[in-house]
């Protein structure tokens, strides 16, 4: 459809060249292609409109109240009233009350449904066409509305979920440590336990025992083996240059002794359902501060340097021996000088 437009004309034309509507809009002169050719005149007096028309006649109206209007037209008596705010409006008239709500195509009338409008392109329909536009159209809408609102319902499952998840990811984060502090603290009060038991009988070994002892689970139990020679000490110690120092140890030293420290040990250390490194931690430590009380200061120096020197005659120190003679350190209060 085209339309031409200026100030006060206005004509539309359908696309078979068909005239839709015409209207001439003056100060004076109204002409259209149906209600013909009028001369029409405003004024306002004393509070009341006074509009003549040439075709309809003389109309009087007044406002009386806000959205309400009386008058007269051709001798007969007009009321019109329309309130409220938004879309939604009552309306009011000699036949009395109707509800309005106003859409982005025209107006339904929800009492006089016949008396509502729908305007497309341009070109205004009243009464069932109206309807049924109106229908159509709300029908797209409440369509678009529930793509809308399942849009809207599928992002905050969306958000939901992956909340929940974070959620949910946090608890067993916060209950799997828990269970490892728990299960720490049954471990630690476990080994304070053994501990006690390992100083009572570790105290009334002599201390060749407890070296033989300390040599096999540093440097067999801690590279992960398990048998040894009763000699191996000495063949270990062969070109240790403190080994003067120690001698009042190692020649106490007998296959008898050796077995006896071995049985110590694997006494000590069956049995138990603790995580292995570190039952041999704790009992390691048990050994060195058994050694400790029974031995002299440079001795028990010259005990640690012989280990170290045991250790790296078979390469280099592992992981496990790392930390085994990190614990003879923290008992012994030997601390690294850097140089």
């Amino acid at each position: 459809m085209n339309h031409l437009k200026n100030k006060q004309n206005t004509i539309n034309i359908k696309s078979d060249d068909r005239l839709k509507r015409i209207e001439y809009r003056g100060k004076y002169l109204r002409a259209s292609r149906t209600g013909g050719v009028a001369l029409r005149a405003q004024g306002k007096a004393a509070g009341i409109n006074f509009t003549v028309n040439s075709n309809k006649g003389i109309r009087v109206s007044k406002r009386i109240a806000k959205g309400t209007n009386i008058g007269f037209q051709k001798g007969r008596f007009v009321l019109r009233g329309r309130f409220g705010k938004g879309p939604t409006k009552l309306n009011l008239s000699k036949s009395g009350f109707s509800v309005s709500s106003k859409t982005s195509v025209g107006t339904i009338n929800w009492f006089k449904p016949k008396s509502s409008s729908a305007k497309i392109g341009g070109i205004q329909f009243r009464g069932d066409n109206a309807l049924m536009i109106q229908f159509v159209f709300a029908l797209f809408q409440i369509f678009y509305n529930l793509i809308k609102v399942a849009f809207k319902m599928a992002l905050w499952i969306i958000k939901t979920t992956f909340w929940l998840f974070k959620a949910l990811l946090k608890v067993i984060i916060l209950v799997l440590k828990k269970l490892k502090q728990h299960r720490l603290r049954r471990t630690q009060k476990a080994l304070e336990a053994l501990e006690v038991n390992w100083y009572k009988v570790l105290q009334n070994q002599p201390s060749e025992n407890l070296f033989s002892a300390l040599f096999y689970t540093l440097i067999i139990i801690g590279s992960g083996k398990s048998k040894a020679q009763s000699d191996f000490i000495n063949q270990k110690l062969k070109g240790f240059e403190d080994k003067n120092t120690l001698e009042p140890i190692l020649s106490k030293i007998s296959n008898e002794s050796f077995e006896s420290a071995i049985d110590l040990t694997f006494s000590s250390l069956d049995g138990h359902s603790i995580e292995q490194s570190l039952l041999i931690e704790s009992f390691f430590g048990c050994l060195v501060e058994a050694i400790s009380m029974k031995i002299k200061p440079n001795e028990l120096i010259a005990v640690f340097w012989a280990l170290d020197f045991c250790v790296h005659t078979d390469g280099k120190r592992n992981r496990f021996q790392e930390e085994l003679f990190g614990v003879f350190s923290d008992i012994c209060g030997f601390e690294p000088i850097s140089e």
